[in-house]
């Protein structure tokens, strides 16, 4: 009976070996697993941090007036705000940096209206001038007749408004008014591989406005300018402003542009886009800069002069103490082909 049970105990021993070392393998092979998801994730995050940090600056900035509101401490106006893109017509434009935040500007006898301000510095890619439409996406939430919370969205085109099904949406919550760099539709002029700054001022109704939980800008829709229209690169204006008294009796004072055709061009139908300024803030009064129109033609090097009227409004905010400043924010023309 000894001798029989000499060849079991081997057996169990070496049963009780192999168990051992599958069990060291099982923790080995998880052990390396786990490392490997470890790699895994950590690669993945420095992926996504590389995608995050390529992406176009976008800010979310205050005014730094007392007035404004940045959102950055109030939750119910913070939010995204997007500066990826590029034109639906090829690739002409491109948002590079953007920005928005309460703010307000001055409108004949209203005074301060509230707004919100949409900030874009649009860069031309092409080497001849274009126009552009900013286009922009803005979320809010609104307090309907019945006192409840109601979420919108309205798209901004320039400065057409719809909303997201392309229907009028109810201008007593949010409206365009104001562009302090193009025409009354909100059509931005870009001289040849130009990058300029533009701001659209969106008028709303601060006791039916919730919140607004995003602004984002969506890009810029465009074309080339037509062969004769061209707008003069800001870097290349030959022109200054002075104000003048009033002609007459019952006459307002106005601007006088003395204007310098520094291109190898010849120019007709000159316009020199003004912008009006109280108090550090835009005046508006059809919603866009006023054109001063030059009367003249003009050849390469030659100077000519046009006038606008100042605003009789602009004249009271400053008899009434307020600071009144101006700028020139274009300067276009029409290219003579010969």
């Amino acid at each position: 009976m000894p001798n029989a049970g000499a060849p079991n105990g081997k057996k169990k021993g070496k049963a009780k070996l192999i168990l051992i070392i599958a069990a060291i393998v099982v923790v080995l092979l998880i052990i390396g697993a786990a490392f490997v998801a470890g790699r895994v994730t950590s690669n993945s995050a420095s992926d996504s941090s590389a995608v995050s940090s390529a992406q176009p600056k976008s800010t979310h900035k205050s005014t730094g007036d007392a007035s404004s509101d940045s959102g950055t401490t109030d939750p119910d106006n913070s939010g995204t705000l997007s500066g990826d893109g590029d034109s639906e017509n090829g690739g002409i434009a491109k948002v590079v940096e953007s920005s928005y935040s309460k703010d307000y500007y001055w409108y004949t006898d209203e005074g301060k209206v509230d707004a919100y301000k949409i900030s874009m510095t649009i860069k031309n890619n092409l080497d001849k001038p274009i126009e552009v439409r900013p286009k922009a996406k803005i979320t809010y939430a609104v307090k309907d007749d019945f006192g409840d919370s109601q979420s919108r969205t309205i798209v901004m085109n320039g400065m057409s408004v719809t909303d997201e099904k392309g229907g009028v949406p109810d201008s007593n919550y949010f409206k365009i008014f104001g562009v302090t760099l193009g025409d009354t539709n909100g059509v931005v002029p870009l001289g040849a591989n130009e990058e300029r700054d533009v701001d659209f001022y969106l008028q709303y109704d601060p006791e039916r406005i919730v919140k607004v939980s995003n602004i984002s800008v969506e890009g810029v829709t465009g074309s080339k300018a037509d062969a004769d229209s061209y707008a003069q690169p800001s870097k290349d204006w030959k022109v200054s402003l002075e104000e003048k008294e009033p002609d007459g009796e019952g006459q307002e004072p106005y601007l006088q542009a003395s204007v310098k055709n520094s291109s190898d061009a010849k120019w007709r139908n000159a316009n020199v886009n003004v912008m009006y300024i109280v108090d550090g803030h835009p005046y508006f009064d059809n919603g866009s800069v006023q054109p001063c129109r030059m009367q003249d033609n003009l050849k390469p090097g030659q100077s000519g002069e046009c006038r606008t009227t100042i605003p009789s409004y602009v004249v009271d905010y400053e008899k009434q103490g307020h600071k009144v400043e101006w700028k020139v924010t274009s300067v276009i023309y029409d290219r003579v082909v010969e």
